[in-house]
């Protein structure tokens, strides 16, 4: 998993903010008081701390809902043999509300697929389905893209929904329909690294593993969260 109850777009827009605090400091600020400084303190005291008599029974900090959140696809390099210059591909994204996909199991199709494991449940557990077209190029050299070191190669990928719509899906760093975002394959930890928002910070986004001129990649995360019943 590459986070589990946390978005990744929180933790990488935290450490983009991080490495951008490079300010000059602020050397205007008033000067302290020396020690010779008088000061006159009135204390009214003692002053009685309430005390909180309420009985709020145990915390309760189990979420009400659990979305789990499942995206698998498969790039394809060419030319064959490398250096590559282009690729194509699919990704598929599946979100579930309180129903987990079983581990004997990678049938991912949405309704009214009858194979689906949820196709005896009274409720379809579906919050959304989408499949992806994809197709990448190598950047421009005057596109001013930042390398990302260590990596193999590096693609500007174009998502083009072909079934299903990301709109509805809770992940908020679900690529739009033709959104173009720029993925690396780095071999030494096995991950699709994404330069993030096009900042020149890449982070490790998919686990892949590779066989010939191909990329498998998949990630799936459980996230606490509250949903309500007009929104399912």
């Amino acid at each position: 998993m590459r986070f589990d109850l946390i978005y990744r777009s929180v933790v990488a827009s935290a450490a983009v903010l991080i490495s951008g605090c490079t300010g000059d400091v602020d050397t205007d600020n008033p000067p302290l008081p020396s020690d010779s400084d008088a000061y006159i303190i009135d204390d009214t005291g003692p002053f009685d701390i309430p005390e909180d008599t309420d009985d709020l029974g145990p915390s309760d900090l189990d979420p009400l809902n659990y979305l789990y959140m499942y995206q698998e696809g498969s790039l394809t390099l060419s030319p064959g043999g490398g250096p590559y210059t282009t690729l194509a591909g699919f990704m598929t994204a599946l979100e579930l509300v309180d129903f987990q996909l079983p581990a004997e199991t990678d049938d991912t199709d949405a309704p009214p697929d009858t194979d689906v494991p949820w196709s005896d449940l009274e409720e379809s557990p579906v919050a959304c389905t989408v499949t992806y077209a994809i197709s990448g190029v190598a950047p421009d050299e005057t596109s001013g893209a930042v390398l990302c070191d260590g990596c193999a190669w590096m693609m500007d990928v174009t998502f083009q929904v072909t079934a299903g719509d990301p709109e509805p899906c809770y992940d908020p760093d679900l690529p739009a329909h033709e959104e173009v975002l720029r993925f690396a394959w780095h071999p030494d930890s096995g991950h699709l690294k994404y330069d993030f928002q096009n900042t020149g910070v890449w982070f490790e986004w998919f686990p892949g593993s590779v066989g010939g001129d191909t990329v498998d990649f998949t990630w799936n995360a459980r996230v606490g969260v509250s949903i309500e019943e007009d929104d399912r």
